[in-house]
């Protein structure tokens, strides 16, 4: 059986973990007491739970990277596509405000 130990702070008496008392001085442990490999534990679970969250961190901000450069690649295709189209747009936005412009001048000439 392999069972976790430390030694006693009073005598140095090798000790089993979950005793109250040493069996050899019978100083009495507090449960605050921890020893070398618990701390090693400790330490241990603290990295593992950082490294968990710097994954899930990693995990979200490359899914929203890449949720935004195939929201890109879609938008430039369909510009693509409507390449012609939007040019001809472009044109028509043009003559629209020209007559509006012209709308303007005309109206301003008539009210006054």
């Amino acid at each position: 059986m392999n069972t976790r130990t430390f030694n006693c702070s009073n005598c140095g008496e090798e000790v089993e973990i979950d005793a109250k008392k040493c069996p050899n001085c019978g100083a009495v442990f507090e449960e605050e007491e921890e020893t070398e490999e618990q701390g090693v534990y400790a330490k241990d679970n603290k990295i593992a739970k950082d490294v968990k969250g710097l994954g899930v961190t990693f995990f979200v901000v490359s899914l929203i990277i890449g949720l935004i450069l195939l929201i890109q690649t879609y938008i430039i295709a369909a510009l693509e596509i409507i390449g012609t189209g939007s040019i001809l747009l472009t044109i028509f936005l043009g003559f629209a405000e020209i007559i509006q412009i012209l709308h303007d001048i005309r109206r301003n000439t008539i009210d006054k």
